[in-house]
């Protein structure tokens, strides 16, 4: 049985970590990655059969008619740094020097926009959408599918965690909701689920033809899907550092086979 051909979005810079992940995710579920950036487009003549846009750097806030926001503090004033607090503080700056290695972002709160990319992406988005693919985004992807859609994006999400610090980690350790009559709880088979969370802007106006179909606690949106078409699926999370973990697998195993079926493979 042939492979379907996934085009994998990544950043230019640090990308490469999320990439192999990302590729062994498909190839795991029996398809083939083809890494793209803005310096390694695919060229027009060639074909894909699934377009994965994968996380990174904030996208330009003018492309949803905002502007940019100054950085957050790390530390609120008035809160008290208990040694709870303290190694929760510690391990948010590993995972944020982590994430600065690999992911070319810049200080958090401000990560470094990246408009070459935004272009790039939406003119994927358009070509894919165009030949009727299926198309997933994570963190970073499925804001800009939402962006690309009309909708917009909320700068900074610590607005929604009056009383804690906003979750940001690896580990699955968030729990999100999904709408029972949703594709993504078909997928996953559970209307409950534990995540990661490395995002720190989340979508507002949800974009044409998409609906929440999951949130978290806090009632930020953690996944949407279109209610036009087969396959057009985001996610908030960063399901291919979760590989280890079958029902995450799940999920490229879905896309792929969406591809796999709109191709007639």
């Amino acid at each position: 049985m042939s492979r379907p051909v996934i085009a994998v979005s990544t950043a230019e810079q640090g990308g490469w970590f999320m990439w192999t992940f990302c590729r062994l995710g498909i190839f795991l579920a029996g398809g083939r990655a083809v890494r793209l950036t803005t310096s390694r487009p695919l060229p027009d003549d060639a074909a894909f059969d699934g377009l994965l846009l994968s996380g990174g750097s904030d996208i330009d806030p003018k492309r949803y008619g905002k502007l940019a926001k100054l950085g957050e503090q790390v530390v609120r004033e008035g809160k008290r740094l208990s040694w709870g607090n303290l190694l929760r503080l510690l391990l948010s700056a590993l995972i944020f020097l982590l994430r600065l290695a690999l992911s070319g972002v810049g200080v958090r709160g401000t990560p470094e926009a990246d408009p070459a990319r935004d272009e790039f992406e939406l003119g994927l988005i358009a070509r894919a959408s165009e030949a009727g693919l299926p198309l997933l985004g994570t963190c970073r992807g499925m804001q800009l599918i939402n962006v690309a859609l009309g909708g917009s994006l909320h700068q900074d999400i610590a607005e929604f965690y009056e009383d804690v610090t906003p979750p940001h980690t690896v580990l699955p350790l968030k729990t999100v909701n999904l709408a029972e009559d949703s594709l993504l709880a078909g997928i996953f088979g559970t209307t409950t689920l534990r995540v990661n969370a490395l995002h720190h802007q989340a979508i507002d106006r949800t974009g044409r033809g998409l609906r929440v179909c999951a949130r978290d606690k806090a009632g930020i949106t953690q996944a949407v899907e279109s209610t036009e078409e087969p396959f057009v699926v985001g996610v908030q999370w960063h399901p291919e550092f979760l590989l280890q973990h079958r029902v995450h697998r799940k999920i490229f195993k879905a896309f792929v086979k969406a591809a796999r079926e709109c191709r007639g493979y």
